[in-house]
Protein backbone atom coordinates (compact mmCIF):
# COMPACT_ATOMS: atom_id res chain seq x y z
CA UNK A 1 0.00 0.00 0.00
CA UNK A 2 1.07 3.57 -1.07
CA UNK A 3 -0.06 7.11 0.09
CA UNK A 4 0.51 10.54 -1.84
CA UNK A 5 -1.15 14.09 -0.93
CA UNK A 6 -0.57 17.67 -1.64
CA UNK A 7 0.96 20.46 0.59
CA UNK A 8 -1.10 20.23 4.01
CA UNK A 9 -2.67 17.21 3.25
CA UNK A 10 -2.82 14.39 6.31
CA UNK A 11 -1.45 11.17 5.43
CA UNK A 12 -2.93 8.19 6.90
CA UNK A 13 -1.73 4.35 6.12
CA UNK A 14 -1.99 0.86 7.78
CA UNK A 15 -0.80 -2.56 7.59
CA UNK A 16 -2.78 -5.37 8.06
CA UNK A 17 -1.95 -8.93 9.84
CA UNK A 18 -2.48 -11.15 6.65
CA UNK A 19 -3.98 -13.57 9.00
CA UNK A 20 -6.62 -11.70 10.86
CA UNK A 21 -6.83 -8.09 8.95
CA UNK A 22 -6.32 -6.67 12.26
CA UNK A 23 -4.56 -3.70 11.86
CA UNK A 24 -0.52 -4.36 12.75
CA UNK A 25 0.69 -0.91 12.48
CA UNK A 26 -0.54 2.89 11.14
CA UNK A 27 0.79 5.82 10.80
CA UNK A 28 -0.38 9.87 10.08
CA UNK A 29 1.81 12.80 8.86
CA UNK A 30 1.41 16.21 7.48
CA UNK A 31 3.08 16.59 4.19
CA UNK A 32 5.15 19.62 5.13
CA UNK A 33 7.17 19.21 1.92
CA UNK A 34 10.61 19.57 3.94
CA UNK A 35 10.37 15.45 5.65
CA UNK A 36 7.12 14.86 3.88
CA UNK A 37 6.86 15.76 0.74
CA UNK A 38 4.09 17.04 -2.21
CA UNK A 39 2.84 15.02 -4.92
CA UNK A 40 5.54 11.81 -3.74
CA UNK A 41 4.43 8.40 -2.93
CA UNK A 42 5.33 6.21 0.64
CA UNK A 43 4.75 3.42 2.32
CA UNK A 44 4.80 2.50 6.06
CA UNK A 45 8.43 0.22 6.69
CA UNK A 46 9.18 -0.87 10.46
CA UNK A 47 6.55 2.06 11.40
CA UNK A 48 8.03 5.08 9.40
CA UNK A 49 7.39 6.77 5.90
CA UNK A 50 9.70 5.84 3.37
CA UNK A 51 9.86 7.27 -0.12
CA UNK A 52 9.17 5.07 -2.97
CA UNK A 53 8.85 5.12 -6.88
CA UNK A 54 5.77 5.43 -8.73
Amino acid sequence: MRVKGGLGAILVIAEENKCNYNIREWKAAVVDGEKIKADTWYRLENGEFVEVEE
